[in-house]
């Protein structure tokens, strides 16, 4: 397989996605689909920023009518580099919701 047909490959298997160095402290898993709900915050992503977050998506999705999984933990997402200001850090967190129709809303 030459070099370009290796880049040409798509990311949507475990198989398929480049092994990180040893020594990056970075680890792949494959999560199951299904769908999510979103809240974003900016600022450096603290465990108290995260909860704070947490409990106003929470909040925001009582006072939808819908429901959060049951038992499903929530998952940070960090989509800036460590010297990106932190005033523009783009983080989320993220639940599952369970029994969600997307014809219904």
């Amino acid at each position: 397989m030459t070099r370009r047909e290796k880049s040409a490959r798509p990311f949507n298997e475990m198989g398929n996605l480049p092994s990180p160095r040893a020594d990056a402290g970075v680890q792949t898993s494959q999560v199951p689909g299904g769908v999510y709900a979103a809240i974003r915050f900016n600022g450096i992503a603290s465990d108290d920023g995260a909860r704070q977050a947490e409990s106003e998506l929470n909040a925001a999705l009582q006072a939808a009518g819908l429901t959060r999984a049951a038992g499903g933990a929530a998952s940070l997402a960090q989509y800036n580099d460590p010297f990106t200001n932190p005033l523009v850090r783009r983080n989320e967190v993220l639940v599952q919701l369970e029994g969600f129709d997307k014809t219904k809303q």
